[in-house]
């Protein structure tokens, strides 16, 4: 079943391409993350973002994360390793976008998400997918948008894994 603008709201109305603020929300996330207002993230302030975000969290999974990110190697997460790090997270994210988009009817199943964020080294089961896709459509119209670009949303009946 495909989540319609008409079915909830009558005919959709194209909304004007927002423009993304990359530096400003970049910025926000950074200082939100840095709990100790150091201006540097530390492991801790690390691993509670990831929790936060959802991300699996480990003690490997921070490792490997900071090897990443820590460009300088000095222990601390600076705002310009932050950025590096958002930057080359956002190409990811537009890559499986894209990807998505690419389906026959333009919508997105929760199998097709979970391919995506299997490529983006994350799980979920498709209950879960659907649950977050649906909280996703902020306008409840049936599409959710990353950087202003929609994407429409269609229920699945593949199997949670």
């Amino acid at each position: 079943m495909r989540w319609d603008a008409e079915e909830k709201t009558g005919p959709a109305v194209e909304q004007p391409r927002r423009r993304y603020d990359f530096h400003n929300i970049t910025r926000s996330m950074f200082d939100r993350f840095d709990t100790d207002g150091s201006g540097h993230l530390d492991k801790a302030e690390v691993a509670a973002a990831m929790k936060e975000l959802g991300t699996p969290v480990s003690p490997h999974a921070i490792d490997s994360w900071w090897a990443q990110n820590d460009a300088d190697g000095d222990g601390l997460v600076s705002f310009s390793e932050f950025k590096d790090f958002r930057r080359k997270r956002r190409q990811q994210v537009q890559a499986v976008w894209n990807d998505l988009r690419q389906g026959q009817d333009g919508g997105i199943t929760a199998g097709a998400m979970r391919v995506g964020l299997q490529r983006l080294g994350l799980k979920a089961t498709d209950e879960a997918i659907r649950a977050k896709l649906s909280t996703l459509d902020k306008n409840d119209n049936g599409t959710i948008e990353f950087e202003g670009r929609p994407l429409s949303l269609t229920s699945s009946s593949s199997s949670s894994s």
